[in-house]
């Protein structure tokens, strides 16, 4: 058991040093030329993406933008939504880059841009926890002001209850099955005891619910030293127990924290707590862990019932993270 090992989430921020390759250099400058009126002078391929997204830096004059791209079915929709809530939560005051160009289709990929924004992503330095804190209640408060009427076809709150009540046969099953026994085993300990954790909490937990940026972690937010700079990425951006976000959120920023210092840092749980309008430690503790059992329990359902295994990687990080939630929030 590795904990607080790199992951996903530890990576330096994408380096734009690829080569671009003609079958995208073409409806780039088109997408440009369409909505800026100018063509590009550059345009630098990500080194690395996701799998659902590639990006670009492109340099038209002096301006350089930032340009995500997906041949997604849903991806019009997704950037469309993710432009609108940019361009109103930035009018409110939150930290979120400046929309430079709409969504728009070309050849079949879609396009959205933002004025590029120079930093480095969350490392866990000293100082960026209070100000990453503080932007995830400032950040909230204002999505709460400027978009109180929801999403078109925005996806309701997940029953947590109910997923929670189902979630220990089918982690049993997770035991049996050959492609995910050798991870659900060694940590049925850490999972029956968060579990218990929770089960008597969960109804609290999901009283506040609010709009809330629900992959709030440390490649979304970006940093110059200690001075937050922005953040990033509005596609989970939704109607959610605030409880659950916040808990989960502040997870994600302290294992990096503890990745950079090879252990917990003590009262960092406190630290964010003071930042985003108090509460106690148990409370954002289970947030965590109900966020990341309702993962498990997302992953286990389709390798189980649905015979999907695109998800089966992220397993062990999750089963780990409820013993690192224990340790982060204890320290």
């Amino acid at each position: 058991m590795d904990l607080f090992a790199p992951d996903d989430l530890c990576v330096p921020r994408t380096l734009f040093d690829g080569v671009v390759s003609p079958a995208a250099e073409r409806p780039l400058n088109d997408y440009i030329t369409a909505s800026l009126e100018v063509r590009p002078d550059s345009i630098r391929a990500a080194s690395t993406n996701n799998g659902v997204t590639q990006n670009y830096l492109v340099e038209v004059g002096p301006r350089v933008l930032f340009v995500k791209t997906s041949d997604d079915a849903e991806a019009l929709a997704r950037f469309t939504l993710e432009a609108e809530r940019c361009r109103k939560l930035l009018a409110g005051g939150a930290p979120v880059p400046t929309l430079a160009a709409p969504a728009r289709s070309h050849a079949g990929t879609v396009f959205l841009a933002f004025d590029f924004l120079d930093g480095e992503h969350f490392t866990g330095k000293e100082g960026q926890i209070e100000p990453a804190a503080s932007a995830f209640h400032r950040l909230t408060t204002v999505a709460n002001d400027v978009l109180a009427v929801p999403d078109a076809a925005e996806p309701a709150s997940p029953d947590h209850a109910r997923l929670l009540d189902a979630l220990p046969s089918l982690w049993e099953r997770g035991r049996a099955d050959a492609r995910t026994r050798a991870v659900c085993e060694p940590y049925t300990a850490a999972f029956e005891k968060s579990l218990q954790s929770v089960l008597p909490t969960v109804a609290d937990l999901e009283r506040d619910v609010r709009r809330v940026h629900t992959d709030y972690h440390p490649l979304n937010l970006l940093f110059d030293g200690s001075r937050l700079v922005a953040i990033l990425d509005f596609e989970d951006f939704r109607i959610y127990p605030v409880p659950l976000a916040s808990g989960f959120a502040a997870f994600k920023l302290l294992r990096r924290v503890a990745v950079a210092r090879k252990g917990p840092l003590a009262g960092a749980g406190e630290t964010w707590l003071r930042a985003t309008g108090g509460g106690e430690i148990k409370t954002l503790a289970d947030g965590a862990r109900v966020r990341t059992l309702t993962l498990l329990h997302l992953i286990l359902d389709e390798v189980l019932d649905q015979d999907r295994t695109r998800h089966v990687r992220d397993l062990e990080k999750h089963s780990r993270a409820l013993v690192e939630i224990d340790l982060v929030f204890s320290a």
